[in-house]
């Protein structure tokens, strides 16, 4: 579901809900959200592994921009 960024900012944030016992006592979530279905959806391994996959190279790519921003910021100069 869509999320607010907080002090992150940016315009794009998602949060994945999960119901436990353990969690929140209530969940709140635009009615429409009931109307849809996963009929005619096939699950494959195969997917969830390229998921996996493409979360990774995201994740590094975003880590190795924060340490440049970061560096950048620490020298005030341009770092390749």
């Amino acid at each position: 579901m869509a999320a607010d960024t907080g002090p992150i900012g940016g315009n794009l944030s998602h949060e994945f809900i999960i119901l436990a016992d353990t969690g929140e006592s209530k969940i709140f979530t635009d009615k429409r959200i009931f109307d849809l279905t996963s009929e005619g959806t096939t699950l494959e391994k195969s997917s969830l592994d390229q998921m996996r996959k493409n979360t990774n190279s995201i994740i590094q790519l975003l880590m190795k921009n924060l340490i440049k921003m970061s560096l950048k910021r620490l020298f005030q100069k341009k770092i390749d």
